[in-house]
């Protein structure tokens, strides 16, 4: 434990910058207002406590091991306010701002776009649970991302652990916010998108491509599947 501490101790310098700092400290909302008379503990920072949560989210470690020593809270503290950002929608917010400053740098690539998931136990159920195909049919939700061709995320839905990835193709694409930083110019889908070994290109329709090997019956209901997105330049795979 002695070890761990003194290491954690060298990694307290801040994981958020001056600059990143400028774009989310509007949108996060302000403490409460402390009382006159028995105004209690001073409040932790908002910058303190977002660089607790990136920093769990980021090593994979427990809530309850974020180590006091780095000086942003303990894991109770920063997991509550976690919560009470996503009810009050920040997540949301501070993700279109960061796209929109990325899209004004040139730093999305639209030429290609990728799908992924993963899936979570969801032992108290819920609206978007399902049997889990891979753990013994136990309740669990899927995470489904979609990102550009640098990994950049571009939107992501929730849904119950047995819905196939394809399904949710081309809700994600429906997914992906209208970027800004660039009013001149409307690009909000990619030219190509890659699913496993299957590919799309958008040229007014989507067309997934499944190659040989598989059954006929999946060729088929894979290439009947169609979409009107927009009128983008067609990418080659």
């Amino acid at each position: 434990m002695k070890n761990w501490a003194e290491e954690s101790t060298t990694m307290a310098k801040p994981l958020i910058d001056d600059r990143l700092w400028e774009l989310v400290e509007p949108i996060l909302p302000s403490p409460r207002p402390r009382h006159f008379r028995y105004p209690g503990r001073r409040p932790l920072s908002n910058r303190a406590v977002l660089n607790g949560i990136v920093f769990v989210l980021k090593t994979g470690i427990r809530w309850i091991d974020l180590p006091a020593e780095l000086g942003w809270g303990c894991g109770k503290l920063c997991r509550e306010r976690l919560r009470d950002w996503h009810e009050a929608g920040v997540w949301v917010a501070l993700h279109a701002v960061l796209l929109a400053e990325l899209n004004h740098a040139d730093q999305i690539d639209w030429n290609r776009a990728a799908i992924g998931s993963s899936k979570v136990r969801a032992l108290n159920g819920g609206d978007k649970t399902g049997k889990n195909p891979t753990d013994r049919g136990k309740k669990g939700s899927k995470h489904h991302v979609i990102t550009d061709a640098k990994g950049t995320p571009l939107a992501a839905l929730v849904t119950g652990a047995n819905q196939n990835d394809v399904t949710q193709a081309l809700p994600l694409v429906d997914a992906i916010p209208p970027m800004g930083g660039k009013p001149h110019r409307k690009i909000d889908s990619p030219s190509v998108l890659t699913y496993g070994s299957r590919t799309a290109n958008f040229s007014g329709v989507i067309r997934l491509e499944v190659p040989a090997g598989k059954s006929a019956s999946t060729r088929q209901h894979a290439g009947s599947i169609r979409w009107r997105i927009s009128s983008l330049s067609t990418g080659r795979v």
